[in-house]
């Protein structure tokens, strides 16, 4: 959490300018972070990672990168 607000308030600091930031990317990471935390809570409730569940989570990976890369169209 502290990584993520220092990386995103000195970005902000260094802009230098007014970022206008659009609901919708806004709204679809924040869905696919609390996606992808529900899952490792999921994966780690036994405290023990297999390799199927290891192999779902890399996959959910892949999904987003596809997501993000048709994301325009």
């Amino acid at each position: 959490m502290f990584n993520i607000m220092i990386i995103v308030g000195v970005t902000a600091l260094c802009a230098g300018q007014d970022l206008e930031v659009w609901w919708f990317p806004l709204c679809r990471d924040s869905a696919v972070y609390a996606i992808s935390i529900i899952m490792m809570v999921v994966v780690m409730i036994d405290k023990e990672v297999h390799w199927w569940e290891g192999l779902i989570m890399t996959l959910s990976y892949f999904l987003y990168i596809l997501l993000m890369v048709y994301n325009e169209r």
